[in-house]
């Protein structure tokens, strides 16, 4: 009798199993997952931008409907730094005003520099003083529906997205995209059809 070889060489194909416990991932479950958040972030995305739109045409509303030209002086500057700390990127810049004769001190929109001591003429609202802006600017800024071309394409985006995903999740299962019965390699056969007959089978 021949006696067996010891330690004998893996056959060619053979995978090693690794120590340890078994990982078992579900990829599906992860690519509905990470498409669910995706859809989520979308969302909020519209949502945010839609109400930034709004909220901007309002106060240009409110600015041109009731609000009235002051004069404001400019009392400090900063000048604002780049991503990389070492280029300039605009500047910071505080005034003080006079509304219904109260003392109010706010930040100038924009980042342009104006030297302490200057005055600049703004449009304010006397009920919210912190809502001002320069009258030149004013008179170029005017409420505007291209504020809402953004948000618009992104929830087409959400709503293809969503059938999409509505889609994948009611496909019936066990076919093909030709709509053929999915083949099963590891029993070797086709899923049985409606007629309870087994297509495909070896």
């Amino acid at each position: 009798m021949t006696k067996p070889a010891e330690n004998p060489e893996p056959s060619a194909g053979r995978v090693g199993t690794l120590r340890g416990a078994p990982v078992d991932v579900d990829l599906h479950l992860v690519g509905r997952v990470a498409a669910f958040l995706g859809v989520l972030v979308l969302a909020f995305s519209v949502i945010v931008l839609f109400l930034a739109g709004a909220h901007r045409n309002a106060q240009l509303n409110l600015l041109r409907q009731r609000g009235v030209p002051v004069t404001m002086t400019v009392t400090n500057c900063l000048e604002l730094l780049g991503g990389s700390g070492s280029n300039g990127a605009g500047y910071s810049c505080r005034g003080s005003l006079e509304v219904s004769g109260h003392l109010y001190h706010a930040m100038i929109p924009g980042n342009a520099f104006y030297p302490v001591g200057t005055t600049q003429r703004v449009e304010v609202v006397p009920d919210d003083p912190a809502l001002l802006v320069p009258v030149s600017q004013i008179a170029e800024e005017h409420p505007s529906g291209r504020v809402y071309l953004l948000p618009a394409a992104l929830a087409g985006a959400l709503v293809l997205g969503t059938g999409m995903l509505v889609f994948l999740r009611f496909r019936p299962p066990g076919r093909s995209s030709a709509g053929q019965p999915a083949f099963d390699s590891r029993l070797g056969r086709a899923d049985v059809n409606r007629f309870g007959v087994a297509e495909g089978g070896v």
